[in-house]
């Protein structure tokens, strides 16, 4: 039992949950009440509450039990089934009621503003955790009551993301990130390096490429980790042997000084560093050139190479290019693949290889997916190539 409002807790109300088959369950949240516990203070929103529970029990419905959960979040527990369809017309009755009834504590007066979330237990494995979802909805929508099954394919995907994040931490643990390698070929001498690129094997076996859970290894703190694994596992590969390979970093990893060390360790342990090229990928903007800058002649001091990754779309600037001590520019694909049918997107890339050429900066053409570009691209003197004409990735570890 909640010991302020005398209500049943959150415990008896899962208990509750596992004895319902059939029946609808409410979360209702007041309204900005962290701000009144901050302007009036904790004794005040207590007693607050205190009333608040009082006006729920004077719903004398049958088949309606209440409980408070945590802080200022109460529940309902719709157990007749009779009131199944018209639980819509009870609860804008039981907003409106609370709206309208002012809470006298003291000398002040407060009308409460509510959010009030709505599921069918049966329709959810899990129903106490899909109202908890439905309650941010309904919150972020300014939807006074929301039933969370107009809203399902919000919550199915907030599952697959879960479910994704679980083959991440899965495949962490079973050694399942991968490295694949695709070639960069030298245009004049033919000299092939690689691009190392990471891969997911999941546990029905499947492959993902960093399109399908980059962003969901970020949102759930695992992103550092598989950028180690992979700069760890490629600088083994590739030790004492005679072949140069690149590695994308972002600029989140090269923030992290953790990350850095760990790569520069594995470095060390694997004399690799002549054989290194960091691609440093535009996926955001540079904010802090000093910090780029310093990981820069870090890297260099190694005996390292740096690229610019993408460069022609995003963020990509030319005056990063003239303050950062760079070896690579990596025209981006979505220039590279239409620079044969374009003659605009072809002077822009002629722009961007004569610039570097003036810096003594080598250039790559990304996606040289057929031969008509990879002629084109020589055409243009762009010293390397990469792309599906030329390799497609392969599997290295």
């Amino acid at each position: 039992m909640d010991e302020l409002t005398k209500l049943p807790n959150r415990q008896k109300l899962i208990s509750d949950l596992k004895d319902t088959k059939n029946a609808h369950l409410v979360l209702i949240d007041i309204s900005k009440f962290k701000d009144i516990n901050e302007f009036y203070g904790y004794e005040t929103g207590d007693l607050i509450l205190k009333e608040f529970a009082k006006i729920l029990q004077k719903f004398e419905i049958y088949g309606l039990n209440y409980y408070k959960l945590s802080n200022d979040i109460f529940a309902i527990l719709v157990l007749k089934y009779s009131l199944m369809d018209s639980i819509s017309n009870v609860l804008n009755y039981i907003l409106e009621e609370i709206e309208n009834t002012k809470i006298v504590v003291e000398k002040d007066e407060f009308l409460l503003q509510i959010y009030m979330a709505v599921v069918n237990t049966q329709n959810f494995d899990k129903p106490l955790v899909a109202v908890e979802f439905a309650l941010n909805l309904s919150k972020n929508y300014r939807k006074k009551i929301l039933f969370l099954e107009e809203h399902l394919d919000e919550y199915e995907k907030i599952q697959k993301n879960k479910e994704l994040v679980q083959e991440i931490r899965d495949a962490i643990e079973n050694n399942n990130i991968l490295v694949y390698g695709q070639k960069i070929v030298n245009n004049k001498t033919n000299k092939e390096k690689y691009e190392t690129l990471m891969r997911l094997k999941t546990k029905n076996g499947k492959i993902l490429s960093p399109f399908f859970f980059l962003e969901a290894s970020k949102k759930a703190n695992l992103y550092l980790d598989l950028t180690k694994i992979l700069v760890k596992k490629a600088c083994f590969f590739f030790e004492n042997k005679n072949i140069e390979f690149s590695i994308n970093l972002t600029i989140e990893d090269i923030k992290d000084k953790n990350t850095i060390k760990t790569i520069f360790e594995n470095i060390k342990e694997t004399n690799t560093a002549s054989q290194i090229t960091f691609e440093i990928v535009e996926s955001e903007a540079i904010d802090d050139f000093n910090l780029i800058a310093s990981f820069i002649k870090e890297a260099k001091n190694l005996g390292c190479k740096i690229a610019i990754d993408d460069f022609g779309t995003g963020y990509s600037n030319f005056e990063y290019i003239i303050k950062l001590d760079v070896d690579f520019i990596k025209i981006d694909g979505s220039l590279i693949k239409n620079i044969a049918s374009d003659k605009h997107i072809e002077l822009a890339v002629k722009t961007i290889n004569s610039f570097a050429k003036v810096l003594k900066i080598k250039t790559v053409a990304e996606f040289v997916h057929n031969e008509e570009v990879l002629k084109k691209v020589s055409e243009l003197q762009i010293d390397y190539s990469q792309g599906f004409f030329l390799h497609e990735p392969e599997f290295l570890i």
